[in-house]
């Protein structure tokens, strides 16, 4: 009976042990909104648009130098950025200011689509930096791609802790596909994968990664 009452006691210890154990760590940002160690995806059409804008948010290990090395460094985003079959920098106006041409791979039998994107990283504060991701309307078609039109993103990312990131990626275009569920859904997935690929990274190969100093002296400035 005491051996009995001893296992119970045991498997029940094991249990509480593990319910703790496979809890998501929770924070909460300064803009309010809580983080997980679990990716979580909200999707959502906003009033005028008629493709969803998709928000991801998750929370990372290591120091901001590690994430925003990696936005940076653009002879990398193929790595991360998921779909991207194609990337060159057009134009450097500053560390923290470049110009791209994109193009990416589009589901089932659908031509590629692409586009110009301006990313321009910004501080605030100590501990939070923002990268924005601005369509730029001025250059020619491709012809052998789909020009995707009204694209909209950002990455913010903010310090919460000595050693805890909270990860905020929203993502919205028209990639002039149909059904609209469909393209949707596609996005879905680009945002999460976009954002696994940034975290092994970030947690990985740059996870001692610091500020190159001529992009802090940029961000300083703004």
């Amino acid at each position: 009976m005491k051996l009995r009452n001893y296992l119970r006691a045991l498997t029940l210890s094991f249990t509480i042990l593990f319910a703790f154990s496979s809890h998501a760590e929770t924070l909460k940002a300064s803009d309010g909104k809580e983080y997980s160690s679990k990716l979580k995806l909200v999707s959502e059409t906003l009033d005028g648009d008629k493709y969803a804008t998709v928000t991801g948010r998750a929370l990372l290990k290591g120091q901001l130098g590690a994430p925003i090395t990696v936005t940076v460094t653009t002879d990398r985003l193929l790595e991360w950025v998921h779909d991207l079959n194609y990337a060159e920098v057009l134009k450097i106006d500053a560390p923290n200011d470049q110009t791209l041409y994109m193009r990416f791979n589009a589901p089932l039998t659908l031509d590629d689509r692409d586009g110009y994107v301006r990313f321009v990283g910004s501080q605030e504060g100590d501990n939070v930096f923002i990268m924005t991701l601005v369509e730029q309307t001025n250059y020619p078609e491709n012809p052998d791609a789909v020009r995707a039109t009204d694209f909209r993103g950002q990455f913010r990312i903010e310090q919460v802790t000595e050693d805890r990131m909270a990860l905020e990626f929203k993502l919205h275009y028209n990639p002039h596909a149909s059904p609209v569920f469909a393209a949707n859904s596609n996005t879905k997935q680009i945002v999460k994968k976009t954002m696994k690929k940034f975290k092994k990274l970030t947690e990985g190969e740059f996870k001692d990664a610091e500020i190159p100093m001529d992009l802090a002296q940029a961000l300083a400035a703004k």
